[in-house]
């Protein structure tokens, strides 16, 4: 549709050069003009042929052309742009209520240990994949036909990099699962309350990190990306306990070992919430800085 519209534009355009060359005001010219056209979208096309036998159409007919039918192509356009905008909200939001239903079975089974539900994780996370491959494809070919590079193309381009994180969100959170199933038991009690506590934090970041981009809102952006910043600094004191805990006792059983991988998905989660954030505005790059 968006190819056919520019062909509309650059036909009427050389027609209107080629009068111009011409010097005709309402006189007889080397072109016939055929217009086909069809407002519920249907196929458009511009026909040119230029032959000494044929006349053109009157100037004033042409400008009524030029008026009515670009009209109705720029409305396309709108309409086009406004729908493609809204399924990339709704898909967004869509990627972000999986990544955080992800994140609330991993919770579950962290405080309580079933191998049942941990396969149904790991087995989601790929209809999870196949959904956010699917997003990216459709946008990119968005990106694609829409060729200039406007507001609108950035906003779907940074929606595109949004859904890429929440895909690795989900993916940390499946391992996190298959870490647990591997183990083939449940973590020490005495690390289940603030592990699992971490990831009920997470299901609102994640979701805070989205509306932020989504709305623009800098201010959530900025509360989220410092609410980010201060897990992963917790996640990395908890690393140095374990490791240190590890020395101690002179060698890490499997289970203390588990905890630490854990954590460091927890971690890596909060640095994909960041990046989420990000998105919103460049001055948070500059407070990493």
């Amino acid at each position: 549709m968006l190819l056919q519209n520019l062909l509309v534009i650059a036909a009427v355009t050389e027609t209107v050069h080629f009068i111009q060359i011409l010097n005709v005001k309402r006189s007889i010219a080397l072109a016939n003009l055929s217009i086909a056209y069809s407002i519920n979208g249907k196929l458009s096309r511009l026909l040119l042929s230029r032959s000494e036998n044929y006349k053109i159409m009157d100037m004033n007919i042409f400008v009524w052309l030029m008026q009515n039918h670009l009209l109705d192509l720029r409305k396309d356009s709108t309409m086009a742009t406004e729908k493609e905008l809204k399924k990339l909200n709704n898909d967004l939001l869509k990627s972000c209520r999986l990544a955080q239903e992800a994140i609330s079975k991993t919770s579950g089974v962290l405080m309580f240990f079933d191998a049942q539900k941990i396969q149904e994780i790991i087995d989601n996370n790929k209809k999870i994949g196949a959904f956010c491959f699917g997003f990216q494809e459709y946008f990119s070919c968005v990106i694609k036909q829409h060729q200039s590079e406007d507001d609108n193309s950035k906003f779907v381009r940074s929606g595109i990099a949004v859904n890429i994180e929440l895909k690795q969100i989900a993916d940390l959170t499946a391992g996190i699962a298959a870490s647990l199933l591997s183990l083939n038991t449940g973590i020490p009690d005495k690390y289940k309350i603030n592990i699992s506590q971490f990831a009920k934090i997470f299901q609102n970041i994640v979701w805070d990190s989205v509306i932020s981009f989504l709305r623009n809102d800098m201010l959530l952006a900025k509360k989220t990306f410092f609410r980010s910043l201060e897990l992963k600094k917790i996640c990395s004191r908890m690393q140095e306990s374990l490791l240190e805990a590890g020395k101690t006792a002179g060698s890490a059983e499997s289970s203390e070992s588990t905890v630490l991988f854990i954590v460091q998905c927890i971690k890596d989660i909060a640095a994909h919430t960041v990046n989420i954030t990000k998105t919103v505005s460049c001055e948070l790059d500059e407070v990493i800085s």
